[in-house]
């Protein structure tokens, strides 16, 4: 879940294993987009798998496949009217941010992330 200001403003969905790792869904409340966070949100992301490929599928006229593309993914499949993107292994992202912590469960092979308006964030 993404938490901001203690509501819920969107969630990311991400699978690491098997590899590559696979974002499954990112979702931000219109409220809370074009404000940096889901840039925010991928740094972190990707600073966390920066050793791993990484892919997700959107769809080509989708505004957010101009943030994959900044953020380096590129389209490695074309299937109609979707697009399927890939990131290769990287040097980690510096975030400066101290206001997110990311949890990652032990027993999940998902990643939960939760994005917090304090540090105190459970």
């Amino acid at each position: 879940m993404v938490i901001i200001a203690d509501r819920r403003a969107g969630y990311i969905n991400v699978i690491k294993e098997p590899l590559p790792v696979y974002i499954v869904n990112l979702q931000l409340s219109p409220i809370w987009q074009n404000q940096g966070i889901g840039t925010k949100l991928l740094k972190r992301l990707l600073a966390l798998y920066s050793s791993d490929c990484i892919e997700l599928t959107t769809f080509e006229d989708n505004p957010a496949k101009r943030l994959y593309e900044r953020m380096g993914f590129v389209v490695v499949e074309k299937n109609g009217m979707t697009v399927k993107m890939g990131k290769n292994p990287s040097k980690a992202i510096q975030t400066s941010s101290s206001t997110f912590q990311i949890i990652r469960p032990n027993v999940s092979k998902q990643l939960s992330i939760v994005m917090c308006s304090s540090q105190n964030c459970t």
